[in-house]
């Protein structure tokens, strides 16, 4: 994946998470965090562990095609249009264009950078860092920083090529819901949760129209000793 790319995806969000935070102080939060307790435990860094999780699944024949009238697709028109769910956020530089088209495959060089980052996050980095708080959520790694209000508001980021952005996360229970998409071609959802034996669970499931197919991963994560420890 274009690191450019990547930290674009993240810049785009990283106004929305700001200009959400500074609200947050006059608007309630509309998901319901878990106790502080368990923010605690999923906090911290984690290392992903290949021989507890699912195999990266094969990116599938036709991923990126569109489906139906290709004007519908991403890029072609304005605005989008229609709604999916997401959230995200993080830090970095502005993208230069490339919209999903009916010729272009999620790995080509036709298809959208951004359906192309969200397939790119089924791998996860070897470490992850993980700072919860009621307000806001953080995922940092060695080379990338997204940042996510857990309030279930969905919030959008049109693209001057006509892509549409949106980003989404939400408590359900003590397992965090985070949802990134491109609207109107993939969707990528990421549950994460604390396991019975100390472990970090994140399953992930990336569809949409650029996808002939959904795609799932359940990858495990093992916490890394606080350092000085």
């Amino acid at each position: 994946m274009d690191p450019v790319i990547a930290k674009t995806f993240h810049a785009l969000v990283a106004g929305i998470s700001t200009y959400g935070v500074l609200l947050l102080g006059s608007t309630p939060l509309t998901a319901q965090s878990p106790a502080a307790s368990v923010l605690a435990e999923m906090s911290g860094d984690w290392q992903f562990m290949p021989n507890r999780s699912d195999s990266m699944p094969p990116a599938p024949a036709g991923a990126g095609r569109t489906r139906g009238n290709p004007a519908d697709a991403v890029g072609g028109a304005p605005s989008g249009g229609g709604r999916r769910r997401g959230g995200g956020g993080g830090s970095g530089a502005a993208p230069s264009g490339g919209g999903l088209n009916s010729r272009g495959g999620g790995g080509g060089s036709g298809g959208n950078p951004f359906v192309q980052y969200l397939f790119s996050q089924l791998e996860p980095a070897p470490v992850m860092r993980l700072e919860i708080a009621d307000s806001l959520i953080r995922v940092s790694t060695e080379k990338t920083s997204a940042a996510w209000i857990p309030d279930g508001v969905t919030r959008p980021k049109a693209q001057m090529d006509g892509t549409l952005l949106e980003f989404t996360a939400r408590w359900r229970g003590e397992k965090l819901q985070i949802v990134d998409a491109v609207v109107r071609a993939a969707e990528l959802k990421r549950e994460i949760r604390l396991r019975d034996d100390g472990a970090l669970e994140m399953k992930l499931e990336l569809s949409g129209p650029a996808f002939p197919r959904k795609l799932s991963r359940l990858v495990v994560f093992e916490r890394l000793p606080a350092s000085g420890s």
